[in-house]
């Protein structure tokens, strides 16, 4: 994106959602495309994928068989939105979360339980990242180590913080460039 001016955080978390919308759209089909063969309902009809941002759930299925995920699951990797794909494919079957229904999940994705928990962790820790992404200008630069020189107490927190945060990142597999050279 160019522009004249800086763009306001409002714009570029406006052109965020759209871009992530749009990727999710894509990303989600594919992941259905690839999960649906597997269950084997010829006699049920194919679920219609929606998209949108959701508070507390990756998806869900209403009782008219339309599956909705969480926009915010894009941001997760394949076999994770496979897993959430899965699993709510499964109610087609077993509405509940029952003996049956875990049964059948785990027939069909015998790790399910270790992807969720990878699902948990690193959308746990992009939310982080989203959080630092949304703070004040003055206080990205101070993650940053730009702060001037006799900084306040509070930045030079900041920035510790900054480091444990990019090691905890590391150590889960996830990249975080900061624009540190």
């Amino acid at each position: 994106v160019i522009s004249k001016q800086e763009p306001t955080p409002e714009i570029v978390r406006s052109l965020m959602r759209k871009w992530y919308l749009e990727k999710a759209r894509m990303h989600f089909n594919e992941s259905f495309d690839r999960c649906w063969p597997c269950l084997r309902l010829s006699e049920t009809a194919r679920p219609k994928v929606f998209v949108r941002r959701m508070k507390s759930r990756w998806g869900s299925l209403s009782a008219e068989g339309n599956l909705t995920l969480n926009t915010e699951l894009v941001k997760a990797p394949k076999e994770c939105i496979d897993y959430v794909v899965m699993h709510e494919l499964c109610h087609l079957k077993y509405h509940s979360h029952n003996y049956q229904f875990y049964q059948l999940l785990n027939s069909l994705l015998p790790e399910w339980e270790k992807i969720k928990h990878k699902l948990e962790v690193k959308m746990a820790l992009t939310a982080i990242k989203d959080i630092i992404f949304d703070m004040s200008h003055n206080k990205k630069k101070a993650l940053l180590g730009e702060s001037p020189e006799g900084e306040p107490e509070e930045l030079r927190k900041l920035r510790e913080e900054n480091a444990r945060l990019k090691t905890l990142l590391d150590d889960h597999g996830i990249s975080w460039n900061d624009g540190s050279p």
